[in-house]
């Protein structure tokens, strides 16, 4: 008894002490350890460093959906790969900006169905060449039920469709070659008589219906007939949705007898 209890050896100590350290190793080791698969429950990462960053070298999730409680941030390139013969689904993707100009650059995406995008979008082309779009509509989000924009700039052949049930294209106002803008065209026909009789050389004026003219609008009119000697002499909208025609009789000597007759009009303003 007393031979057992007495002061142990230095090789003793040695030996006793490099058991423990072997031991807390397996033990941590163990603790640290995630195997192939976990089926259950929650894994939590810590991170102890002054960067609060936790280092994932690979992550993959075979089947099953991963959720992110907070944000995602990557540091330099991601790729998301598809291995399934659908497409990937995100519910929401966000861009922000982690470069001086305040800019996010998306080099390439592919989108099936309809891109919404609320508040302002800049398409900016950052090579020699023109950006191509196939296809641009513009909605609105507004209570006037207008879309803005403020500037187009268009190289080369335009067409215009409509899918609506009048099979019109509206356009507020247009400024052709940098001239004033116009803001109204109009176009019809109206029937002009300007009575029975007009003596030779003398001028005479009647009315003719137009919808839409009003004293704003300058006028422009070429009838469909004139009897002999009868020459068109001016034309102006003096009223609201009316067009005065003015016509002359050339001859010296000889009364004219008219009919009514049709006059093609066009109004700008």
């Amino acid at each position: 008894m007393r031979k057992f209890l007495k002061s142990p050896t230095p090789f003793q100590i040695a030996v006793t002490s490099i058991a423990a350290i072997l031991a807390t190793v397996t033990i941590v080791v163990a603790a640290t350890t995630v195997g192939d698969n976990i089926s259950t429950g929650t894994l939590t990462f810590t991170t102890a460093s002054s960067t609060g960053a936790v280092k994932v070298d690979s992550l993959e999730v075979v089947t099953g959906a991963t959720t992110l409680d907070s944000t995602l941030n990557v540091t330099g390139q991601a790729t998301l790969v598809n291995a399934s013969s659908t497409a990937q689904t995100i519910a929401s993707l966000f861009f922000g900006t982690a470069s001086s100009t305040g800019a996010a650059s998306l080099a390439s995406a592919s989108v099936t169905g309809t891109l919404n995008v609320t508040g302002k979008t800049t398409l900016v082309n950052s090579s020699t060449t023109a950006g191509t779009v196939t296809s641009l509509y513009f909605g609105t989000a507004s209570s006037t039920g207008a879309a803005a924009l403020a500037s187009l700039s268009v190289t080369g052949d335009t067409s215009l469709n409509t899918a609506s049930s009048t099979g019109l294209v509206k356009i507020e106002q247009a400024s052709i070659g940098g001239n004033a803008a116009v803001t109204g065209l109009l176009t019809g026909s109206c029937n002009a008589d300007f009575g029975t009789s007009l003596s030779a050389g003398l001028a005479t004026t009647t009315n003719c219906t137009a919808s839409g003219v009003t004293t704003a609008y300058k006028v422009f009119v070429t009838p469909t007939y004139l009897e002999k000697y009868v020459a068109f002499n001016g034309a102006s909208s003096t009223a609201d949705n009316i067009i005065q025609i003015a016509v002359f009789n050339t001859s010296t000597s000889t009364a004219i007898t008219t009919a009514a007759h049709a006059w093609n009009w066009m109004a700008i303003k």
